[in-house]
């Protein structure tokens, strides 16, 4: 989700869309880097590096963070982009307000 509600119809092209996308969500959820660096076992220096996009961040700790936000990560080849973006746009479009 962004900050309108929708969610993101374009993949993560880099390590700083990803942090901007995580950013995104936890303030949606109402959550400190505290208290998820708190939940995920990680520590709040992690998650502002996480959010910033520095490209060192371990993937197994993102993941935790991923999870407790919620989210799920796929991996869908390039050829089904077009449809998965056209899928997201419908969800979208069909949700209320």
């Amino acid at each position: 989700m962004n900050q309108s509600g929708l969610l993101p119809s374009e993949p993560v092209s880099s390590t700083e869309d990803l942090g901007r996308r995580l950013r995104s969500y936890r303030k949606a959820r109402g959550r400190t880097q505290v208290e998820l660096a708190e939940l995920s076992g990680s520590r709040a220096r992690y998650l502002s590096e996480l959010e910033r996009g520095k490209d060192t961040a371990q993937i197994g700790k993102a993941l935790e963070v991923l999870r407790l936000l919620g989210l799920d990560i796929y991996i869908v080849p390039r050829s089904l982009s077009a449809q998965v973006r056209r899928a997201i746009k419908e969800a979208n479009d069909a949700r209320p307000g």
